[in-house]
């Protein structure tokens, strides 16, 4: 009994997945008849149809919670639950092109007459945030600069916006309630951790990777290096002797031995080295290896 359940529920779960696939690619190639009307129609119904999806799954969900104990669940599990972050997917990109070419959805996606907004889509890309604590305060601050502050977007827009941004770990985020300024507190308090940044930022430093005498991997130690320490000065931890004195000692051991030797031979001197006279010696030494390849290619 409990199999015949099981398999009457894994065909429930293709069907529903078809019609996932199928708006999906109504979203993505999406074409806007002759009249906004038109198109507000159109988007409501298949807005709709996401919701009807999502109320589908959460009865499926619910039925296989109910087989019995001895059936492996697994794997229907791990596909319900990629499936219900695709169908949230589908709620934000049909809100989104609501927002682009008709009047906006109302906070229960439910079709209503309001005055259409003077607003312009940003040309620009919206930003990403994939759950970098240290890319957060980089993040909020384009974000808010091209729909935050943007006037002309009301706060379920700005709302539908800053969810399409989100992936990864930031997607899985719960807010108090459904609102752009609720979603965006919940972002702070999660990613605002001055604690958590500095620790991933030191990380970055200590674990970057060994860079043999190629000229794209030194300046790309010396990029990581800069990037990070920079980021932890804005945090206003700046930097001393010792730090200086930890970091070339640590750097040392991630360049090639020939570029070891070279430092050592240029810098004889008894006296504490700065990380900028490491770091300088390292973009001169990617310099000269790049000059020396190119010699050797056309010759």
């Amino acid at each position: 009994m409990g199999k015949n359940m099981l398999q009457k529920l894994n065909r429930l779960r293709g069907t529903i997945r078809d019609r996932v696939t199928r708006l999906n690619k109504a979203a993505e190639s999406y074409e806007p008849p002759a009249t906004p009307e038109e198109s507000e129609i159109i988007l409501n119904q298949k807005l709709q149809n996401v919701l009807e999806l999502k109320a589908q799954m959460k009865k499926l969900l619910a039925d296989y919670l109910d087989l019995p104990e001895s059936i492996n669940l697994e794997e229907p599990l791990e596909v319900i639950y990629t499936m219900e972050e695709e169908i949230e997917d589908l709620q934000v990109k049909f809100k989104i092109l609501l927002t682009k070419y008709c009047k906006a959805p109302n906070a229960d996606n439910v079709p209503m007459t309001v005055h259409k907004p003077n607003l312009k889509i940003p040309d620009l890309p919206l930003p990403e945030f994939t759950g970098k604590y240290e890319e957060y305060e980089s993040f909020k601050t384009q974000f808010m600069s091209i729909i935050g502050n943007n006037q002309s977007l009301n706060d379920n827009q700005k709302c539908c916006y800053l969810k399409a941004s989100l992936k990864g770990d930031a997607k899985l985020i719960e807010s108090t309630q459904d609102t752009f300024q609720s979603l965006l507190s919940a972002l702070d308090a999660r990613y605002q951790n001055k604690r958590a940044v500095i620790d991933t930022l030191i990380k970055n430093v200590l674990s970057v990777g060994k860079a043999n005498d190629s000229p794209r991997q030194l300046r790309n130690l010396v990029d990581i290096i800069k990037r990070n320490l920079r980021a932890l000065e804005n945090l206003k931890l700046s930097r001393n002797n010792l730090s200086d004195a930890l970091l070339i000692h640590i750097l040392e051991g991630k360049i090639d031995s020939e570029s070891q030797k070279l430092f050592q031979m240029e810098n004889k001197s008894s006296e504490i080295l700065s990380l900028d006279c490491f770091l300088n010696f390292i973009e001169d030494r990617a310099r000269i290896l790049e000059g020396i390849s190119k010699n050797c290619t056309t010759t």
